[in-house]
């Protein structure tokens, strides 16, 4: 809860305000001052409206949005070029030129090679191989003192949603393999050059 969301064309304003505030209608504005006025409801909505702390903390982290932007692009070029030639991490990517990374993490994916014909070929027991190796990997940097994490929970395999739906890990199989075999190095504004170059330096050391 609390959060933004900007709009480049109106149509969308009115449902947006409306599923935010209970479904209330917000079709058009009703002048209506009387005691038993209440608005219909045309949606089914949420309470999903921001405290005016949280608006106000948005609106200033807004002003600082591009530096944030860059400093964490600065970091992910430089990963970028450090780790593009091992082919024991699969670097995230950005196929369009219309678009922009916002590294909100820099995710990857432990020998991707690997991955990628465990998948094709449907060896599940390699997976499994791959992600141990991935969570010893992970321990190493731990031990160094550089934090990591799986980069994102395959849904289908959350509690919830295999008990409702009966699934299995490799019935999404590219999503059990991104959770298990991925992980996230560090990334954020006000990373030192010296910590970029720690991480680095690393993550070589040990899959060299």
């Amino acid at each position: 809860e609390g959060g933004m969301i900007t709009l480049n064309d109106k149509k969308y304003l009115h449902k947006i305000r409306s599923l935010r505030d209970h479904g209330m209608f917000y079709g058009y504005d009703i002048q209506n001052n009387k005691p038993s006025f209440m608005k219909d409801h045309n949606n089914a909505g949420y309470n999903f409206r921001m405290t005016d702390i949280q608006a106000s903390l948005g609106i200033s982290q807004m002003n600082r949005a591009d530096k944030i932007l860059i400093e964490r692009q600065d970091i992910a070029y430089k990963y970028d070029e450090a780790f593009n030639s091992s082919e024991e991490i699969g670097n995230p990517v950005v196929k369009e030129e219309n678009f922009v990374h916002g590294y909100q993490s820099y995710a990857c994916i432990f020998k991707p090679k690997d991955v990628k014909n465990a998948l094709l070929t449907g060896n599940y027991d390699s997976l499994i191989n791959i992600s141990e190796n991935r969570n010893k990997f992970m321990d190493e940097l731990a031990n160094a003192g550089i934090g990591t994490r799986p980069p994102t929970h395959a849904i289908h395999t959350l509690s919830y949603y295999r008990d409702k739906y009966k699934t299995r890990p490799h019935d999404y199989p590219s999503a059990w393999a991104a959770n298990i075999c991925g992980f996230s190095i560090p990334i954020f504004p006000g990373l030192t050059e010296e910590d970029q170059n720690y991480v680095i330096e690393t993550i070589l050391k040990y899959l060299n």
